[in-house]
């Protein structure tokens, strides 16, 4: 947000494996709340330690010739990697005017584990 100079509130997410599905839900409802015209929801994994894939690798859970195969029969365990993904999520009426969107999100949930003695789901519309 300071480098872009962006306004508003920036938030960091951390929720493991779902922080930027949980943080994509969060923007949309701001949206859908009318606390923003345009939010931008960004997700990156970085693997910057190898002691992680060490340690899946040892417990089996890596793919053994490091290919994903999902959801393939033959799949083996999963291939970790790297990534960083940008999502610009105006509002609907200020959306893309004159442009055809690259794609739509129509609605977003979060929940919690299903381990835990409570659960609260929300949807943005």
């Amino acid at each position: 947000s300071y480098t872009f100079s962006l306004q508003g509130i920036c938030l960091a997410i951390d929720t493991a494996c779902s922080s930027s599905l949980v943080g994509s839900h969060i923007a949309m409802n701001s949206i859908a709340n009318n606390e923003s015209e345009n939010v931008t929801s960004c997700g990156v994994n970085v693997t910057l330690s190898s002691v992680t894939s060490e340690m899946f690798s040892k417990a089996g859970m890596l793919s053994k010739d490091g290919r994903c195969k999902t959801p393939a029969a033959g799949a083996d365990g999963y291939v970790r990697g790297e990534a960083c993904v940008v999502l610009e999520l105006p509002a609907p009426d200020h959306a893309c005017h004159g442009t055809r969107p690259a794609g739509l999100l129509i609605s977003s949930a979060a929940t919690r584990d299903g381990q835990s003695n409570t659960r609260h789901v929300t949807h943005a519309p």
